[in-house]
């Protein structure tokens, strides 16, 4: 990802082999996500995959735009979200209006190093979310080698599954 201050919104058509048009969104969601999201009305089909790995920040602002823009496009379209930052995921645990029931096929967890303190994220595959937070076990620092863990984060870190 480039400059977390600045959004850039990039479009991936779908083809034979895969019919999604997949829209990649890095930098923040804020008060000028509506001048990104309006011209994908036009620009995109009838099954479109929100990649939100590079969502460095979503404001208040941010999460106005895109749910009066989801009311709208989701009502002709297929829709589901892809490898969600952990920013995104927290907003949809806040906010069901956020994701408005649209299906979510990966999100990233992040582990801290019990050592060096390092955060690194880990993506899981809707098949592989747990149904509680202590399931995801541990892994392994790739700086320092230590045992990496979810401390930090809250119990209902998947709790938009249920929403």
């Amino acid at each position: 990802m480039s400059n977390p201050r600045k959004t850039d919104v990039r479009i991936e058509k779908g083809s034979d082999t895969q019919p999604w048009d997949v829209v990649h969104w890095a930098g923040p969601m804020d008060e000028d996500a509506t001048i990104f999201l309006t011209p994908l009305f036009q620009k995109i089909g009838k099954k479109c995959l929100f990649n939100f790995k590079d969502v460095s920040y979503v404001n208040s602002n941010g999460i106005r735009c895109w749910v009066l823009f989801l009311r709208e496009f989701k009502a002709d379209r297929a829709i589901e979200f892809t490898e969600c930052a952990p920013v995104v995921v927290s907003q949809m645990n806040m906010l069901p209006s956020f994701r408005q029931k649209v299906g979510v096929r990966s999100v990233f967890v992040p582990f801290t190093c019990g050592n060096c303190k390092r955060m690194m994220n880990t993506l899981f595959l809707a098949k592989d979310f747990p149904a509680e937070l202590s399931e995801l076990g541990t892994g392994r620092c790739e700086k320092c080698g230590s045992e990496t863990s979810t401390e930090d984060l809250e119990d209902d870190y998947f709790g938009f599954m249920d929403l």
